[in-house]
């Protein structure tokens, strides 16, 4: 897989997650600690600070 899509389904995966963890429900409690792990592995693997910037905007638009 290319590294935007790896990165876009990252995203995808760590807001669904969050969005889970906001109706908080006992359930979806364990996840709340591992919530951001996806993008982080990603946002590891960047190749340049614009990536990782472009990523983050990504990130915070797909929180909100």
């Amino acid at each position: 897989m290319s590294a935007r899509i790896t990165s876009v389904a990252a995203v995808g995966a760590t807001a669904l997650v969050c969005h889970l963890c906001s109706f908080m429900d006992p359930r979806w409690f364990a996840l709340e600690w591992v919530a951001f792990v996806p993008w982080l592995l990603v946002l590891d693997r960047m190749p340049s600070v614009r990536a990782a910037l472009v990523s983050g905007w990504l990130m915070s638009v797909a929180f909100v």
